[in-house]
C-alpha cells in the first residue's frame, strides 16, 4: 500500500546503537562467540547488543519473553550495522545460546577483550583506577553447583542487607575518565581482601599495560593487608588507601597528628559546590609491612560535623544504658563482701564504660533471717539477723574521654605509595582518593533489580554470563556519560539543559536518557521504500546532545528496502 505509515519507539536506543556500532564490539563478540563452522540467523555481538538495549531499557520486559520487546521499536535505528534484522531472531533461545557461548569462552577472557579495545579506540586514562566491589542477590536456588561451573552463587556477607538469599560479588575498575574498564563477577562469599589481591595481581594484564607504565591503585580500605602491599610491591603498583583502624599504626598517628596541631596544612574545599566540605591534613611517612608508606591524617568539618553528632548520641545512648543496668544490679544481695566484689569486676566487664565513670559504694546492712519453722510465730520467739551487701553505682560523664573522642571526630588516614610530596601533594592525593565515587556509584546500576533480578536464568552458568553482558551495558554506559561530558569541557560550548531544565556541563547518563525520551518514529512508505523519521523534530538540546556524543541527529533517520517481517507485520 502506497504512503503507509506505521509508528515505532525509538527513545534513546539510536545512540545506544551507534555507540555500541562505533566501539567495534559487535563483530569482536561474534569473532570470539560464533562458530565459524556454523551459520546463524543473527550473530552473537548482535544478540548481545540486543540483551544490553533490553538492559538499558526501563520497560519491565526481560529475557524470558524477549521477543515481544521488539515489537513496538524501530529496529533500523537500533541495529544499524544490521538494519534489516527480523525482529523474532532475537529471542530467548538465541540468547541463552549466547549465553551459554560466552560462558564457554571464559567471560572474563572475553570481557577483558573487549575492555581493552575501548580503552584504546577511545584513549581513555587508565593510569589511575578505582577498585570497589558488591553484591548482587538472587532468589533462585542453585544448591547444586560445582566447581567447574565457576563462581559460586552464595550466600555471604551481604552488601543488599539480605543474608537470607544467594548472591554474586560484582567487582568493577573504572578509569580517570569515569568509565568502566575491567570487572568480573566472583563467588558470593569471597572476601573483599581476596578480591583486591586478584586484582592488584592481574590488573596490567586485563587493561594491557606493560610492568613499567604507571599505574595507580585506588580503592578501599579491604586494599590494604599485609598480604597485599607485598603484592603491590611485586607487580609494581601505586597504592592509594584508606588505612583500616585493625592497623595499631592508625591509632599512634592520630596521636601524633592530633599533637602537631601546628603542621597541618589547610587544603581548603576540593568541590566548587556551595557548602563544600572543607579539609585539613597532616602529611608524614611511617614503616608498615617492611616497607615505608606515606600517610596523610585527614580532617573534613563536614565529617566532623556528622561524627559529633553520632558521639552526642552515642553518649547519651551509653548514659541510658547504665543506668538502666545498675538500677538492676541495686535489687540484687550478696553474703559476703568478697561476692559483691565479685558482681563489681563482673558488671564491669559486662558493661564497659566509654565515656563514662562509675563511682562504687558497697553497703552493708541487717534483716531479719527466714524462718526455718512453719506456722505463725510464738509471741515471745527471737529471729536471728543476717548481714547482706548490696552494691550503689553512680555514673557521672567522663570529660577527658569525652573530648578526646571529640577531637578524633573527623578524622581518617590515607596510606599510598606515592612518596613524593611535590608531584603529589596532599590536595592531590585527597582529590583523587575522592574518587572512588566513580566505582561506588556503579553499585545503583548493578543493583537495578530490573537489569539481572528478573531475566529468571535457571542455570549458574548463564547467570554468571549474563552478569558479564551487564558489565558490558556498563562500560556502554559510563561511555556515553564520557563522551558527552569530555566534548562539553574541551570545547566552548555552553551547558546543555539538565533535569528540571537546569544547565549542566556534567550530566549523568540518566539525564541523557531523560533528555531523549518519548522520541516516537514514524516509518513511510513510498512504493517499496521504508523511510524512518521522528514524529516531530528534535530539540535543539537534543541534537546538541547528539552531536556532543559524537554522532548526526541523522541516527534518527533511515531510508531503505524491508520486508514486512523485518517490520513485525504478517508477510503477505
Amino acid at each position: 500500500m502506497a504512503d503507509e505509515v506505521l509508528a515505532y519507539v525509538a527513545n534513546y536506543h539510536p545512540l545506544l546503537g551507534h555507540l555500541m556500532q562505533q566501539t567495534g564490539i559487535i563483530p569482536l563478540l561474534s569473532t570470539l562467540l560464533d562458530d565459524d563452522t556454523q551459520e546463524y540467523e543473527v550473530d552473537a555481538g548482535t544478540v548481545v547488543a540486543g540483551m544490553i538495549h533490553n538492559i538499558l531499557s526501563p520497560e519491565p520486559i526481560r529475557l524470558y519473553r524477549l521477543t515481544s520487546f521488539w515489537q513496538d521499536k524501530a529496529l533500523p535505528l537500533f541495529f544499524p550495522w544490521q538494519p534489516t534484522l527480523l525482529p523474532e531472531v532475537i529471542n530467548e533461545d538465541r540468547c541463552g545460546r549466547v549465553l551459554d557461548a560466552l560462558y564457554g569462552a571464559g567471560p572474563q577472557k572475553v570481557f577483558s577483550a573487549i575492555m581493552r579495545q575501548v580503552i584504546r579506540a577511545y584513549a581513555l586514562d587508565v593510569s589511575h583506577v578505582h577498585y570497589d566491589t558488591t553484591s548482587k542477590s538472587f532468589s533462585g536456588v542453585y544448591a547444586e553447583q560445582t566447581a567447574e561451573q565457576g563462581p559460586q552463587i552464595v550466600r555471604g556477607y551481604s552488601k543488599d542487607h539480605r543474608p537470607d538469599l544467594a548472591q554474586l560479588l560484582f567487582g568493577v575498575v573504572m578509569s580517570r575518565d569515569g568509565v568502566l574498564v575491567a570487572g568480573e563477577v566472583a563467588a558470593g562469599n569471597e572476601q573483599d581482601m581476596t578480591a583486591n589481591g586478584y586484582w592488584i595481581t592481574h590488573i596490567r594484564q586485563h587493561l594491557g599495560l606493560e610492568l613499567q607504565q604507571l599505574l595507580l591503585y585506588v580503592a578501599d580500605s579491604a586494599a590494604v593487608t599485609e598480604e597485599n602491599l607485598r603484592l603491590c610491591r611485586l607487580f609494581h603498583l601505586d597504592l592509594l588507601s584508606r588505612l583500616p583502624e585493625r592497623f595499631g599504626l592508625a591509632e599512634t598517628l592520630f596521636t601524633q597528628a592530633l599533637a602537631a596541631a601546628a603542621s597541618w596544612s589547610t587544603l581548603g574545599a576540593l568541590s566548587s559546590e556551595l557548602h563544600a566540605a572543607q579539609y585539613q591534613a597532616w602529611d608524614t611517612t611511617a614503616e608498615l609491612a617492611d616497607a615505608t608508606y606515606r600517610f596523610l591524617v585527614v580532617r573534613s568539618d563536614h565529617l566532623q560535623a556528622q561524627q559529633a553528632e553520632t558521639l552526642t548520641r552515642a553518649v547519651a545512648k551509653e548514659l541510658t544504658t547504665l543506668q538502666q543496668a545498675l538500677t538492676k544490679l541495686a535489687s540484687q544481695r550478696w553474703d559476703t563482701a568478697a561476692d559483691a566484689e565479685t558482681a563489681r569486676r563482673a558488671w564491669d566487664k559486662a558493661h564497659p564504660a566509654h565515656y563514662h565513670q562509675i563511682t562504687w559504694t558497697t553497703e552493708s546492712y541487717t534483716e531479719l533471717a527466714p524462718r526455718t519453722r512453719p506456722g505463725r510465730p510464738r509471741r515471745d520467739e527471737v529471729r536471728p539477723t543476717v548481714e547482706l551487701y548490696r552494691l550503689q553505682g553512680a555514673v557521672t560523664a567522663d570529660p577527658d574521654r569525652i573530648a578526646a573522642a571529640r577531637e578524633r571526630c573527623g578524622l581518617f588516614v590515607l596510606i599510598t605509595t606515592l612518596l613524593d610530596q611535590e608531584a603529589y601533594p596532599p590536595a592531590t592525593l585527597l582529590a583523587e582518593y575522592k574518587e572512588q565515587h566513580l566505582a561506588e556509584r556503579m553499585h545503583s546500576f548493578l543493583k537495578d533489580p530490573l537489569a539481572v533480578g528478573a531475566f529468571c536464568l535457571k542455570k549458574p552458568e548463564r547467570v554468571i554470563a549474563l552478569g558479564y553482558v551487564l558489565l558490558i551495558a556498563a562500560m556502554v554506559h559510563t561511555l556515553l556519560e564520557h563522551q558527552v561530558r569530555q566534548a562539553l569541557d574541551t570545547t566552548e560550548q555552553l551547558p546543555i539543559e539538565g533535569l528540571d531544565h537546569r544547565p549542566t556541563r556534567r550530566p549523568t547518563t540518566w539525564t541523557i536518557f531523560t533528555a531523549l525520551k518519548a522520541i516516537l518514529i514514524l516509518a513511510q512508505r513510498t512504493g517499496d521504500t521504508w523511510r524512518f523519521a521522528p514524529a516531530r523534530p528534535l530539540t535543539a538540546n537534543q541534537q546538541r546532545i547528539l552531536t556532543l556524543a559524537g554522532f548526526s541527529p541523522d541516527i534518527y533517520t533511515w531510508q531503505g528496502q524491508l520486508a514486512p517481517e523485518n517490520l513485525g507485520l504478517a508477510a503477505p
